[in-house]
């Protein structure tokens, strides 16, 4: 073999080598974009699905009337979790469902606005703007209540539930 064919098979195996590296940068950059994508769409998916959550389940329990009130929110004890269930039921136990059980009272609730202010694979926060306008009797005025409400969520076997809910 002379010194020319020595040099070609060198050159040869250099660009065969920096040609397997790019291969594999290559690779592994578009495996790396792939998984980023595919986890940023969950972590929307999981906002989305919170918020929604969120809206729903502050509606459920913050909406009732006087006749329906302690069936409407003793189902809303479902979606709760945690030490905050618990808390939840003593306050409409001792508190909402004895005040206006067989007055004609209603409270409706809107959620004017909601959005993610952290979320995790299973859990996320929730800053709701709730307006609640309540009619009846002893109401005339139609007095809007209006609150912000920062609610803890968990995902419990797919179902998000509200383990945490504090007024801001």
């Amino acid at each position: 073999m002379t010194n020319t064919d020595a040099q070609r098979n060198y050159v040869r195996i250099a660009v065969a080598s920096v040609t397997v590296v790019v291969i594999v940068a290559l690779t592994f950059a578009v495996v790396r974009l792939f998984m980023d994508h595919r986890e940023d769409a969950q972590i929307e998916q999981t906002r989305a699905d919170a918020t929604t959550a969120a809206r729903e389940l502050v509606v459920q329990m913050f909406a009732y009337d006087g006749d329906t009130a302690d069936a409407k929110l003793h189902d809303a004890l479902n979606r709760l979790t945690g030490d905050f269930k618990e808390q939840y039921k003593t306050v409409i136990e001792t508190a909402i469902i004895p005040a206006v059980k067989g007055k004609q009272v209603n409270v409706s609730a809107t959620v004017e606005a909601a959005g993610v202010t952290s979320a995790g694979e299973d859990d996320a926060v929730v800053l709701v703007y709730l307006n609640q306008l309540t009619t009846g009797p002893e109401f005339p005025n139609n007095p809007i209540t209006a609150s912000r409400l920062r609610v803890s969520l968990d995902r419990s076997d797919g179902e998000w539930l509200i383990s945490g809910l504090e007024k801001i």
